[in-house]
């Protein structure tokens, strides 16, 4: 039996900004960690036209999940399709990727929740 771990979620962080828009994300990992995690990237439905990374119908919950279980997880906004033409959102979430490699063994401050 794997025992869940403590987690750490940071709301709201900016891992970019382009065209005026700023772009955020929410991270969770295990309070407790040594090394590099791997990482989770959950990216909520809606076909890039709706929806929002903190959607616990969507992958709001899911990254806690995974942090629980040894990842370094994050679930990202990107600019929907009537904000930005495709594929725009696919370069929003390769923003993501690049941002979450970079910082991924970084302590993180703030509130755990």
């Amino acid at each position: 039996m794997i025992l869940e771990q403590e987690v750490q979620v940071i709301s709201d962080v900016i891992y970019g900004d382009t065209d005026g828009k700023t772009l955020l994300l929410d991270i969770a990992m295990p309070a407790q960690s040594a090394g590099k995690l791997p990482i989770a990237l959950c990216i909520h439905g809606g076909a890039w036209l709706w929806g929002d990374k903190a959607e616990p119908s969507e992958s709001g919950m899911s990254i806690r999940h995974f942090a629980a279980n040894g990842y370094f997880a994050s679930s990202i906004n990107y600019r929907l399709s009537n904000e930005a033409i495709y594929p725009a959102q696919l370069h929003d979430a390769k923003a993501a990727v690049r941002w979450l490699r970079a910082v991924r063994n970084r302590t993180f401050l703030g509130s755990a929740s």
